[in-house]
């Protein structure tokens, strides 16, 4: 299958259409209705078409392309418009952060004490991301307690505006930034044609900032290995939220893999809840974390890796390996554990899109194993996790610094906001280890998945480089990684790292791909708003008459249909303005100043004999 793809700024005659045609041996033509003549023309002697698609009009025995979408549907095209309502709202403000996470905050709070304006958009319905399942106590009280009195603070500002369940999924020049408020979920209910504020279902919020903060967080990283799509593989951050947030265990006998020290906090997790706990660590030696889970009954074996999973349906066992000193496999040998559950910790990888979206650069952090955000182009600042940083006290610090920082620049004076006392928090510093070594090669073994919603494997990147794409971009659209809806959030880094190996160079060297508004899905309908039915083009009146319904933009009362009398009064009418404006023109241009501007002419360029003789 294929596409041939005529440019519209050269215009082919009848004849070149018909060699281009005939030449790439096309079984299907889909054509402008403009051009339906030139296709009438040639259409007797096209060797290999078959089929004809017009796109705009109707050309008689052809099909029309909207037909053509109709009948690939299995469902019957709406016959009703669309009962949700939506909305969009225009706001300004000195300072907006975006993520309420611990560091956006803090960051709100420190710029709304100097009395800055700030908007504050978590895409959660509940703000403060880390801290809703956070064991770590602040000033002495529990997370959630802290969390708790801030909202409260925040809520009864009169200059702060925090919008849970709101994404800010675009940022475009001059710190214009579109934000997704979700008011509410399913279909509304329409009473007598109109809505109410607690029906609307969307609302697209665009804004103009001041000063920017970017506290969107990290996303935690998969692990690549032989069938690890397996159900009941998942991320240990996401197994931490089940048991703290929602007091849900995903499993009695779990094996956590992990490269570095966080993962040990959902094994920890788990055995707080009851499940029995496995950690397979890669990294040689783990330190005082791995001395804390033994103490609390949690078996560590370090040096190790998981080669593979059994069970179709679900998880049933995994086998793993020791590792050798340069990474690979040492030996032949591997044990098979019985499990429900398969939990990873493959690292975390900044959000950078909203960064990389106004124009900053992105460079690659040996040290951490990620992508993190480099000089900013606009005004605005990364900080805490979107910025590499993941101790919850330097988060905190990084937070109250930013918004301090803002409101500063914005024009308003510092005030002193103290950081709340917490515990050093446990550290993420992992080894950049993402995949298992295998000892057949990615097209002979198991599937080992990198873009889980787009089903890219390993094999797939390889593939791509010896077709002899090299370039990223290329890769990601002869691959499709990262092409789906998540944009690559969990599997791009995996893969660049993936091309990095095939090419023998640096993740660094790879670079990313092109980050693009949105972030997240958004609807037509949060994009059209109230710009619907009779709404999307409004009667345009003036003090006379209303436009007749015919003309689109008429402001003149003439349209077609008009009697000659009112064709001849809005022509007359017409004139005289133009003839008023030429008067005073003239009378501007007879003072000595203008006239040596216009040097010396006297005629204006309105002045024709048209308007004279009207």
């Amino acid at each position: 299958a294929g596409m041939a793809v005529v440019p519209m700024n050269v215009r082919l005659q009848p004849r070149e259409h018909e060699y281009l045609l005939n030449d790439s041996g096309a079984f299907a033509l889909v054509y402008a209705y403009e051009f339906r003549d030139h296709v009438a023309e040639i259409r007797a002697f096209l060797d290999t078409v078959r089929h004809f698609v017009c796109v705009g009009g109707n050309a008689g025995r052809d099909l029309a392309y909207d037909e053509l979408l109709n009948s690939a549907s299995d469902e019957p095209p709406p016959a009703l418009p669309d009962p949700d309502a939506y909305a969009h709202r225009n706001a300004h403000c000195e300072v907006l952060v975006a993520g309420a996470g611990p560091a956006g905050l803090m960051a709100a709070l420190a710029a709304s004490r100097c009395g800055a304006r700030v908007i504050v958009a978590d895409e959660r319905a509940e703000p403060g991301g880390s801290l809703l399942y956070e064991t770590a106590s602040l000033n002495g009280s529990s997370a959630g307690e802290w969390l708790s009195k801030t909202l409260m603070q925040l809520s009864s500002s009169p200059d702060v505006t925090v919008l849970p369940r709101s994404t800010v999924f675009g940022y475009y020049d001059h710190n214009f930034l579109t934000i997704l408020e979700r008011c509410r979920d399913g279909s509304a209910t329409m009473q007598a044609g109109r809505q109410s504020a607690a029906e609307m279902r969307q609302r697209l919020w665009r804004v103009r900032a001041g000063r920017v903060i970017l506290a969107t967080g990290a996303i935690e990283r998969p692990l690549v290995f032989p069938n690890n799509d397996r159900p009941g593989v998942m991320l240990a951050s996401a197994v931490s939220e089940y048991i703290r947030r929602y007091a849900v265990c995903p499993g009695n006998r779990a094996v956590v893999f992990t490269n570095n020290d966080s993962g040990y906090r959902a094994a920890l997790d788990l055995a707080h809840a009851g499940a029995q706990a496995l950690v397979v660590d890669s990294r040689g030696s783990a330190g005082p974390v791995a001395d804390l889970a033994v103490n609390h009954g949690i078996e560590v074996r370090t040096g190790h890796a998981v080669i593979g999973v059994a069970g179709r349906r679900r998880v049933r066992s995994v086998r793993i390996a020791p590792l050798s000193a340069n990474g690979g496999i040492a030996g032949k040998s591997s044990d098979r554990l019985a499990c429900d559950l398969l939990a990873l910790a493959g690292g975390w990888s900044p959000a950078v899109h909203l960064h990389s979206q106004a124009g900053g650069s992105v460079n690659w952090n040996e040290a951490l194993g990620c992508f993190v955000p480099g000089e900013p182009r606009q005004q605005n600042v990364s900080v805490a996790a979107a910025a590499g940083t993941f101790a919850l006290d330097a988060c905190l610090e990084e937070g109250r610094r930013a918004g301090l920082a803002a409101a500063r620049e914005c024009g308003f004076d510092p005030v002193d906001v103290p950081v709340p006392r917490t515990e050093p928090g446990m550290p993420k510093a992992p080894s950049f280890f993402w995949r298992t070594p295998s000892l057949l090669s990615p097209e002979r073994s198991p599937r080992q998945f990198l873009d889980y919603q787009n089903d890219t494997t390993l094999a797939d990147i390889h593939l791509a480089v010896r077709e002899g794409f090299h370039s990223v971009e290329h890769v990601k659209r002869y691959t499709a990684l990262g092409f789906g809806t998540d944009q690559g959030k969990l599997g791009n880094t995996n893969g660049f790292a993936a091309l990095a190996e095939c090419l023998n160079v640096p993740v660094g060297a790879v670079g990313t791909t092109t980050f693009r508004p949105a972030y997240t899905p958004v609807a037509f309908g949060a994009c059209a708003g109230m710009h619907v039915t009779r709404y999307a083009r409004p009667r345009c009146t003036n003090g006379m008459r209303p436009r007749p319904p015919s003309s689109k933009w008429s402001d003149n009362g003439c349209g077609p249909g008009t009697s000659p009398s009112r064709e001849r009064t809005c022509t007359r009418r017409l004139r005289g303005s133009a003839w008023r404006r030429a008067i005073r023109l003239r009378s501007w241009m007879r003072r000595p100043s203008a006239r040596s501007r216009c040097g010396g002419r006297m005629r204006s360029p309105f002045w024709s004999e048209s308007t004279r003789t009207a």
